[in-house]
């Protein structure tokens, strides 16, 4: 039994999801965020300011030199500071004219509005200047006349608008390429290999995104079959060892956001959440659940399969053996034995993964992006590595034309313009790589070899297929190796065994396999149809990947300081100076925390529950207390003592 105690939900994947309004690259290293509230709090500082004061003598002043006088006052041979004379507006300083009384009148400038036209304050000096510019047509091409009276570059609509070395970023404007210099701070790294960012601020780590979007081993949007002989769905944890030297774990769940049919032997060593339509399994036996069962419809089993914790059923539950309690909103037509109590009880629409569009990862945008900005160059010039010659975009985009049946690729972001052949391709990875594919990925089975430490996250544009035995990742370290899919189809060959070593999220895409399928890590699709043997190992390794990431900051408070200036008057006799100071004050500001979000990364409430929220309002409304039900916890966690709990691990 593991105790919660890491953030495991988001209250919206899409509030990491929208910060795709820009990406950028980083080297980012993830933390799980600290289990406290964001707030915006008002720290109280103490600022020491430092004043300039003007004053008024009585009394006549000492001086020697024009140094000790004012701007446009000279040191009389009395030896005191009169007023400059002038003839001119020549004879005085910049920012200053010559008055009709003969003296230089006027204060230095403190902004181009006390210049004349076609002049600029120098705040530095407090000087007025000829402006660089008046008019565009004074500034060389692709530059215009900014509003300081300086040439600057313009608005650019593309990367070829800006120096080499930049890019036009999302606001228009030429930008430092995040690319430019990131390379050995990339590969000397470790965790998420790819960081999304944008103008909405803050950066995004895919190791986060992977850490939200898999909880469950194995994940659908919309409907599933199951309609092969057996079904096995179990877990592991590849920071201990590979599967076989463990004994299986109880954290391997099934989610399902539309209905399942599963006709197959089925054991599910975890809970069950079935958010639409039902749960079909009209099996005669070999059917288990070790954790909790939820669906939102009727959930119907043909030879009373066994749940090892509590059930919730939104319709009828029939043909079930709950070692716990049976929470229904129609107790009266269920058939079930319950060995606990039976509740009625309103059972609440839950969507085990998050499918929204506005919560997925904009796959298409990443490829994109990585179709200009990537180390295809920096991998020729790479000493660590001089068997890469050349990393040719092209190598694998033309079925008639085979590519290199092997490459070994060596720390990097690379792109090419799609994969598609008739053989068979291995990759071998000696550091962290990235891998963009424009369009789809065909072959006839792909191979990826990791050498120790090493980590690969394959980012596919288009649709995925495989003609025959695929042997995908590393079924050791499936952490190590993410695929994204952007298409609507994951297609395997229909007799041919496939085993995956990794994490797969292809929220969009249909997947069919018609022959036996492994899978070491998990699963995120939209729909699935498995006709043969289903063996799905999740690797609880995942639930630790944003810890790669940097954390984000904790509540900032805001400190005003006052400061006191005195002014000195220059001149003999008792001078009355006033000053004006201004302080800057650093306080630390404890925020109030906001109510806590159900279902929420931040695990603002340890292992007790969100009470009272309303998910997905974006605000956060609930108190933290012990759990009731598990529905108070979020699956795949269960209520256990007013404890949200994790079963197995």
């Amino acid at each position: 039994m593991l105790v919660y105690t890491a953030g495991m939900r988001t209250k919206n994947l899409c509030l990491l999801l929208a910060l795709f309004a820009g990406l950028c690259w980083t080297a980012c290293v993830c933390d799980a965020p600290p289990a406290v509230a964001e707030g915006e709090g008002e720290g109280e500082g103490e600022g020491e300011g430092e004043g300039e004061g003007e004053g008024e003598g009585e009394g006549e002043g000492e001086c020697t030199t024009d140094d000790q006088c004012d701007a446009g006052e000279v040191c009389s041979i009395a030896g005191v500071c009169v007023a400059a004379p002038c003839a001119s507006d020549a004879d005085c300083p910049a920012g200053q004219t010559c008055g009709a009384g003969g003296v230089c009148e006027g204060a230095p400038c403190t902004g181009d509005g006390d210049c004349s036209a076609g002049q600029v304050c120098d705040t530095t000096t407090g000087t007025c200047e000829q402006a660089g510019c008046t008019s565009d047509d004074q500034c060389p091409a692709g530059q215009v006349c900014g509003a300081s009276g300086s040439c600057e570059r313009g608005p650019c609509t593309s990367d070829t608008d800006c120096d080499a070395g930049q890019i036009c970023d999302i606001d228009g404007r030429c930008s430092d390429s995040p690319l430019v210099d990131p390379y050995e701070a990339f590969c000397s790294g470790s965790g998420s290999v790819v960081g999304i960012g944008g103008t909405t601020g803050g950066d995004l780590c895919l190791g986060d995104v992977v850490q939200q979007a898999f909880q469950f081993g194995f994940c659908a949007c919309s409907d599933v079959q199951m309609t092969g002989s057996n079904v096995l769905v179990d877990s592991f944890d590849s920071a201990n060892g590979s599967y076989d030297s463990q004994t299986p774990g109880q954290d391997g769940h099934l989610g399902v956001n539309g209905a399942a049919n599963i006709t197959a032997n089925m054991s599910v060593n975890g809970s069950m959440v079935i958010g639409g339509g039902g749960v079909s399994l009209p099996n005669s036996g070999n059917q288990h659940i070790s954790g909790d069962l939820y669906v939102y419809g009727n959930a119907a089993s043909g030879a009373q399969t066994p749940v090892g914790h509590d059930a919730f059923v939104q319709g009828t539950c029939s043909g079930f053996h709950i070692a716990g309690d049976l929470y229904s909103d129609d107790i009266a037509d269920d058939t079930s034995l319950v060995d606990g109590t039976k509740n009625v009880f309103t059972i609440p629409q839950i969507d085990p993964c998050p499918c929204a569009e506005d919560q997925l990862l904009d796959i298409a945008a990443i490829v994109d992006f990585g179709a200009t900005n990537n180390d295809n160059a920096v991998a020729v010039d790479d000493p660590n590595t001089p068997e890469v010659e050349t990393f040719d975009a092209e190598q694998w985009a033309d079925p008639l034309v085979p590519g290199p049946a092997t490459l070994e690729l060596p720390c990097g972001r690379f792109y090419v313009h799609g994969i598609v052949q008739t053989q068979g391709i291995t990759i071998h990875a000696t550091g962290r790589t990235v891998l963009f594919v424009d369009g789809d990925l065909t072959v006839n089975a792909l191979n990826i070899l990791l050498d120790d430490g090493a980590e690969v996250d394959i980012l596919v544009k288009g649709n995925m297929n495989f003609d025959s035995s695929t042997n995908l990742g590393d079924v050791d370290h499936p952490s190590a190796v993410r695929t994204y899919v952007g298409g609507t189809l994951l297609d395997g060959d229909a007799s041919a065994q496939s085993t995956f070593g990794g994490l797969i999220y292809a929220p969009h895409a249909d997947v069919l396999f018609g022959g036996a399928t492994t899978i070491y890590g998990a699963l995120f699709v939209n729909t699935a149809q498995f006709g043969g043997n289903t063996t799905i190992h999740f690797d609880s390794a995942v639930r630790s990947a944003g810890d790669a990431c940097d954390p984000p900051g904790e509540g900032e408070g805001e400190g005003e300081g006052e400061g006191e200036g005195e002014g000195e008057g220059e001149g003999e006799g008792e001078g009355e100076g006033e000053g004006e100071g201004e302080g800057e004050g650093e306080g630390e500001g404890e925020g109030e925390p906001a109510g806590c979000f159900q279902c929420d990364t931040d695990n603002q409430c340890g292992s007790q529950a969100c009470l009272g929220d309303t998910p997905g309002d974006g605000v956060g409304t609930g108190t933290c207390g012990p759990c009731a039900t598990s529905i108070d916890c979020c699956f795949p966690l269960v209520c256990s003592a007013g404890q949200c709990i994790l079963l197995g691990g």
